[in-house]
């Protein structure tokens, strides 16, 4: 009797681990892959929290959004500059995608902010399941882009060099900048008038204020900003130990320059003044 007993008790517990195992196999719904969101800016892939540098006055760059969802989207939301954005897919659809042109022709720098989220559709088939597979079925993702102004270029060096009034080796003249060495309108005083007539130097109270100038955006709003109440259209600067540095912009068409005068030295038929200019 004890035998058989024993025969019987293992049956029940060989029976118990199958129908334990196929209980198992039938466990509720397990969603599929969470939705995909994939960003390219100006053709170059973007990652989710980073950040995309451009400036001011660069072309126009393309961003490219694609969203994808095995159970079907059921909501997507998108954000660029604090505008919400309207992306066209089919309800259920289980892909979308959304392009747009973003330019940079911009006042002053700025971030602007891109953010989306996409929720699957699988929400719904998911009812009663753990936070921990639920929380799989929205994806969001957002990048900033940060626009930053033009820095100035290294600064470049040139030498005016004046021999006399009638000079005409050109040596007196920088194009570029637009100056030119006139005359010494006394023993020790070198005079400088503009080359390029149609604009004027603006000239900097301090090297402070010329220091402050690092890029193009504000090399051309400091111009434009004083131009009329402080333009000149020449200046005049000691030379040897009584010279004291000169910081000031000139325009020459539609390009600026910050403009140093390093140093004036006298000597007979070689006066030379020593310049650096950004731009």
């Amino acid at each position: 009797m004890k035998k058989v007993s024993l025969l019987m008790m293992a049956a029940f517990v060989a029976a118990s681990s199958v129908f334990v195992s196929c209980k198992k196999d039938e466990d509720p719904y397990i969603p599929k892959d969470g939705p995909e969101v994939t960003v390219t800016f100006g053709g170059d892939a973007v990652t989710s929290g980073s950040t995309v540098t451009v400036k001011i006055g660069d072309a126009a760059k393309s961003l490219v959004i694609s969203y994808t969802a095995d159970g079907g989207i059921q909501e997507i939301d998108l954000t660029i500059d604090g505008t919400s954005k309207t992306v066209s897919f089919t309800p259920n659809g289980t892909s979308a995608s959304f392009t747009e042109s973003i330019s940079f022709d911009l006042a002053a720098a700025k971030n602007i902010a891109v953010s989306t989220t996409i929720t699957d559709n699988q929400v719904a088939a998911s009812a009663g399941l753990p936070d921990a597979l639920t929380s799989d079925l929205t994806k969001s993702f957002s990048f900033t882009i940060k626009v930053e102004e033009n820095p100035l270029s290294e600064a470049e060096e040139f030498t005016l060099v004046y021999k006399s009034g009638t000079q005409t080796d050109g040596e007196n003249i920088n194009e570029t900048v637009g100056i030119r060495y006139q005359q010494n309108p006394t023993a020790s005083t070198a005079r400088f008038v503009l080359q390029a007539t149609e604009n004027n130097f603006v000239p900097l109270a301090t090297k402070a204020e010329f220091d402050a100038i690092i890029t193009k955006e504000k090399l051309k709003a400091k111009y434009n900003a004083d131009v009329e109440s402080k333009g000149v259209t020449q200046f005049e600067r000691s030379s040897d130990a009584a010279f004291q540095p000169f910081y000031f912009i000139s325009k020459v068409e539609n390009n600026y320059f910050l403009v140093e005068m390093k140093s004036l030295n006298f000597a007979p038929g070689n006066n030379r003044a020593v310049f650096s200019y950004r731009e």
